[in-house]
């Protein structure tokens, strides 16, 4: 008897363990819905819940207090980066016949599917409060450069610069996700999101001649 009842906890175990998952990846989407747009001082607690539809203690049961959540938010965020990255081979601009139209086009991509985006919008607001919350900083520290050297390795695996130089690669690209969240910043500033749109392709027109696909 006592087998079978270690058995059946073991089942239920699982099922249990995935409405929990699931729950904690509801409420970042809610967090991530509201850093979009309320920006980081707005977002309480509070609103999550109710964007999530759960009750106080259902969240604070996953999350105790707005740093947990944050950090969970951030390494969700960045896990989804990480993964459209090592997508990039099957990505629709691959088929284009010009190379050069391929990383023009993929920079594209990266710019509005990516980064704007609320997601991407979400990720700025928490790169920003890190800059100063020194508990948010020392939180997401480690994330952040493990991501980065991640980001790093994937690029390398599909594009080349033209002096073979792997390094220039990930400098460039740095450079391409530094400029695009400072963009987010910088659209505040413009007349109409087509203006936007009009800087973004400009910076591509400099960037892409130094990005050969592998």
């Amino acid at each position: 008897m006592p087998p079978m009842a270690h058995a059946l906890t073991d089942t239920d175990a699982a099922p249990k363990a995935q409405q929990a998952d699931r729950t904690r990846r509801a409420i970042c989407e809610a967090a991530i819905a509201c850093l979009d747009e309320m920006g980081y001082a707005d977002t309480s607690l509070a609103r999550i819940q109710e964007r999530a539809g759960l009750s106080r203690g259902a969240l604070t049961h996953h999350f105790p207090s707005k740093e947990d959540l944050i950090a969970a938010t951030l390494d969700m965020l960045l896990a989804r980066s990480v993964m459209s990255a090592a997508r990039l081979e099957r990505m629709p601009w691959r088929k284009l016949a010009d190379k050069d139209a391929q990383v023009r086009a993929h920079l594209k991509w990266l710019w509005e599917r990516l980064v704007r985006t609320p997601e991407g919008r979400a990720l700025v607001e928490i790169l920003i409060a890190a800059r100063t919350d020194k508990a948010l900083s020392k939180r997401t520290a480690k994330s952040l450069i493990a991501w980065n050297a991640r980001m790093g390795e994937a690029v390398v695996e599909v594009y080349q610069s033209p002096g073979l130089d792997d390094r220039d690669v990930e400098t460039l690209w740095a450079i391409c996700r530094v400029f695009m969240r400072g963009m987010i910043l910088h659209e505040r500033f413009t007349r109409t999101r087509a203006e936007g749109t009009e800087i973004v392709d400009r910076f591509i027109d400099l960037v892409a001649p130094h990005l050969k696909l592998r």
